[in-house]
């Protein structure tokens, strides 16, 4: 497999369609690829509607903008997430609440009641490494306690919880599609609702003159004005998502059956409706978790202790939030001590045999405690 995207000659047809029609821009019509993607897309998630900005990042933005969250509000969010998910409540002037992580490294319900103040208005729930958080109890939660729940789906498109897509539970689903994702345009992010008026409002939150087209106008009547911001995509990246879109339980297929062997040589466990896209290896320190990284890298082996990823814990955030340290010990004691390995699906499956039994022997080489 020469890529992890399964990019190929379609991808490369629907972008020489679009080149050779001069139709680069996206215009809100009917059949164009953009609104095409949207209708493919929310139908995949199963929601009732999406809106395709142009990064992760900025779906977030536009998502707590719809929402009206702004200065003055509080959202809880995890503290092993990409910066995005703070950086995004810090840019529309709310305050970021940022909780311990569970023993699986994700949100838990426990400690966002323990979060929750009078100016608590959205909770931001993280798929963590393509991983299902117990997003049921914690939409259930949110529901009697009146607070809106954002998925941050990023690095979980096409992954399920109980049967359901991810993005489809919150009041808000936001995805990424840059190189590091399920899929790719290169750049890009979407958010998905079941929630008709949010839908007409991200509208407007991601195209500033959207409303003010006479063509459109009467779709917008009767709801504030509202000041957006331009995050649309082209044309090309509508045309290569399509294509894309198509290819997800394939890519997460590809992914599960790499897992699956080293899952099976290493007695770790598979979580039902992962990505499959990473591997967690508890160890019982940072000294342990870097020699056994070293060792890896070695031999081609991509892994990292997970404290040490760029702009995916709390402590790197320092220069951004306020906060005493000893408050997040807990999650940085569990980050230090486990490796984050990922799958690589471009590995043949006989390579991945071989990757397996490396690691398990060379894992033994340091003490750990592996749950």
């Amino acid at each position: 497999m020469s890529n992890k995207h399964l990019i190929d000659n379609q991808e490369l047809e629907a972008l020489k369609k679009v080149l050779e029609s001069g139709h680069l821009f996206r215009h809100r019509e009917e059949a164009t690829e953009c609104d095409s993607f949207e209708k493919e897309f929310s139908e995949f998630i199963g929601t009732s509607s999406s809106c395709l900005v142009n990064s992760g990042t900025n779906a977030l933005v536009a998502a707590l903008r719809a929402l009206d969250i702004k200065e003055g509000d509080e959202v809880i969010v995890p503290a092993y997430t990409f910066f995005a998910t703070i950086s995004s409540v810090l840019t529309v002037g709310a305050t970021p609440v940022v909780v311990n992580i569970g023993s699986e490294f994700l949100l838990e319900l426990d400690s966002i009641k323990e979060a929750v103040t009078k100016k608590t208005k959205a909770i931001i729930p993280v798929h963590m490494d393509g991983r299902p958080c117990e997003i049921d109890k914690i939409c259930d939660f949110a529901k009697k306690e009146n607070l809106f729940v954002i998925e941050d789906c990023a690095q979980a498109l096409g992954a399920t919880y109980k049967g359901k897509r991810l993005g489809s539970f919150g009041d808000l689903g936001c995805f990424s599609f840059n190189m590091e994702k399920t899929i790719t345009c290169g750049e890009g992010g979407a958010i998905t609702t079941n929630d008709g008026a949010l839908g007409l409002k991200l509208k407007l939150v991601s195209d500033h003159a959207f409303g003010l087209n006479p063509k459109y106008k009467k779709m917008f009547e009767g709801m504030e004005t509202i000041l957006g911001s331009s995050m649309r995509v082209s044309e090309l990246s509508g045309a290569m998502l399509r294509v894309q879109l198509k290819k997800v339980d394939s890519i997460i297929e590809e992914n599960k059956k790499r897992k699956e062997i080293l899952a099976k040589k290493l007695g770790t466990q598979i979580v039902e409706g992962e990505c499959c896209s990473t591997l967690y290896l508890r160890q019982d320190s940072l000294e342990n978790s870097v020699a056994l990284t070293k060792k890896l890298l070695d031999k081609g082996i991509t892994a990292m202790p997970m404290s040490m990823r760029l702009a995916h814990n709390i402590w790197q955030w320092k220069d951004y939030l306020s906060f005493n340290k000893i408050d997040y010990i807990e999650t940085m004691e569990k980050l230090m001590g486990t490796v984050r390995i990922e799958i690589d699906n471009r590995k043949s499956l006989e390579q991945i045999e071989i990757d397996a039994e490396y690691i398990f022997g060379t894992r033994f080489l340091f003490r750990n405690s592996d749950t």
